[in-house]
């Protein structure tokens, strides 16, 4: 198999509904350069290819979400030298990103959890730990949802089966790492 063009680190990998995965952002092997890069592997040529448009910022300890209803992946948050408040959508038909915008809060080592109405539920994270907003893909605008019980970066969240519930678990916070785990209704 061939190696991804650039080396990366702390960059995400999205899995899409053809096999393909999208991969993207990070750092490079120096962990001095961001990236706002894009690569796919193509599953059907068990190869790589470069994708020509970049992120609107470089990025990396962010999160990448596929959202099926709109074909597209959402970029959200992440850091270069401060905590980001931005989105990229990027949609995987014409493999070109169709829409940026604003996020509620900067954040980066938080968490986006695809929800079974569609939305994505954006949570904790650094700095503001314990925000949540929901990412609505019909308006490409996010609402300000409860805040977690207890403020966590580094954290899962993971969508129950047939519920609209999440479990969030583990992390770490200004206390220490966490063992505890809260469900939250969306």
């Amino acid at each position: 198999m061939k190696n991804i063009s650039t080396p990366r680190f702390y960059h995400t990998s999205t899995a899409l509904p053809n096999g393909n995965i999208v991969i993207a952002g990070g750092s490079d092997a120096t962990g001095g350069n961001i990236l706002d890069t894009l690569e796919m592997y193509n599953s059907s040529t068990n190869s790589f290819v470069t994708l020509t448009p970049r992120m609107s910022y470089t990025r990396y300890y962010f999160t990448a979400t596929y959202i099926p209803s709109i074909r597209s992946i959402l970029f959200a948050g992440g850091y270069i030298s401060a905590n980001l408040n931005s989105y990229d959508l990027f949609n995987v038909t014409t493999m070109q990103f169709v829409r940026n915008g604003t996020l509620r809060y900067a954040r980066s080592t938080h968490t986006a959890t695809l929800l079974q109405d569609g939305r994505v539920l954006l949570a904790g994270g650094y700095p503001q730990m314990n925000q949540v907003e929901i990412f609505d893909p019909s308006t490409f605008t996010t609402s300000i949802a409860a805040n977690l019980s207890i403020g966590r970066c580094y954290h899962t969240a993971t969508l129950l089966t047939h519920s609209s519930q999440v479990l969030v678990c583990g992390g770490q916070n200004t206390v220490g790492y966490l063992a505890s785990c809260e469900l939250y209704a969306s």
